[in-house]
């Protein structure tokens, strides 16, 4: 089994020290309250909790649709949370591609989407574990039902 915690913990450190650099502040995961009362796992805010970001990474898989809805599961929960600012940030070009064409006129007011590239290294890491872990899953989809929801 593909064990990517450290590769999520290098993409989200990478994010969190850009973040830094661009708002000047520190950046860190933390477990903030939503509006409704629950509570959930932010992967970047700030130190005064003015910007909160969700990062979400994809190598170009087999089932872009997945990494879509993941996409929309943290724009929920980020239209939920108080904070000036509201980021979710995609670190694959396709995936930011493709969410951008998807979601078109479907974001809700207040929450910007940013694309923060992967350095080499760590993106060549995280496609090779990615792929060892696509691998591991079996569709429930039929090949023509794969070839409709853009799968291959």
């Amino acid at each position: 089994m593909v064990n990517s915690r450290y590769l999520t913990n290098a993409v989200e450190d990478h994010v969190r020290d850009v973040l830094s650099d661009k708002y000047e502040t520190v950046f860190t995961r933390q477990v903030l309250r939503l509006q409704p009362g629950g509570y959930h796992e932010f992967d970047a805010v700030s130190d005064n909790r003015r910007i909160v970001a969700s990062i979400k990474t994809a190598s170009g898989g087999r089932h872009p649709t997945g990494n879509v809805l993941n996409c929309i599961a943290e724009l929920y929960f980020l239209s939920l949370v108080r904070a000036s600012k509201r980021i979710l940030v995609l670190t694959s070009a396709e995936l930011q591609q493709l969410f951008a064409r998807t979601m078109d006129g479907k974001v809700a007011h207040g929450i910007e989407t940013v694309h923060i590239p992967l350095p080499t290294e760590v993106a060549s890491r995280v496609a090779a574990v990615q792929l060892a872990a696509s691998d591991e899953i079996q569709p429930v989809l039929d090949a023509a039902e794969l070839r409709a929801v853009g799968g291959h």
